[in-house]
């Protein structure tokens, strides 16, 4: 698999304690961060916004793991995070010309459908990790489970902005 590494950004002395092991976290492989059914040049390119993503990704599978008491090594699937523009473009992927996942700060995670209870409890931790890592984020509710994006490139130490929702369940 190829890979394309950009620094082009402030945010990459933010992501200089995160190991490039064969994980981009603890938990999330560098294959599910990856596209590798892409047929372009580059599976996978890291942006240092990509990399913060990931961290605020291996948070929410870790409030959600805690939240639903489910065992550790269950975990939490996360069925994309980067895609390539040619993926993105598949009619079966439906993907938005703008995606966050385009630079590898969106996650799509499997959660099956989630009752109102849990999207609340979801909300509101995504809304926390928002002012953790002083970031506009997104989160949408569909009926595999939730997106989540990062804005990372808005950095604000001071954000007031509120968490954007969407909701495109079909049932």
């Amino acid at each position: 698999m190829k890979t394309k590494i950009h620094f082009d950004s402030g945010a990459w002395l933010s992501t200089e304690k995160i190991p490039l092991d064969g994980h981009i976290t603890p938990h999330i492989s560098w294959n599910e961060y990856s596209n590798p059914s892409s047929s372009a040049e580059y599976q996978c390119e890291i942006w240092p916004e990509s990399l913060i993503h990931a961290k605020i990704s291996e948070d929410i599978r870790n409030g959600w793991v805690k939240h639903k008491n489910i065992p550790e090594d269950q975990g939490v699937v996360i069925n994309s995070m980067f895609r390539t523009e040619e993926f993105n473009s598949r009619p079966e992927v439906g993907g938005d010309p703008k995606s966050l996942h385009l630079h590898g700060c969106a996650s799509d995670f499997l959660f099956g459908y989630l009752s109102d209870a849990d999207w609340q409890w979801l909300v509101n931790f995504v809304g926390d990790l928002q002012k953790k890592y002083n970031t506009q984020m997104e989160l949408g509710r569909y009926d595999w489970g939730a997106h989540a994006g990062s804005f990372i490139e808005k950095w604000n130490p001071y954000t007031t902005v509120k968490l954007y929702l969407f909701d495109r369940r079909t049932r």
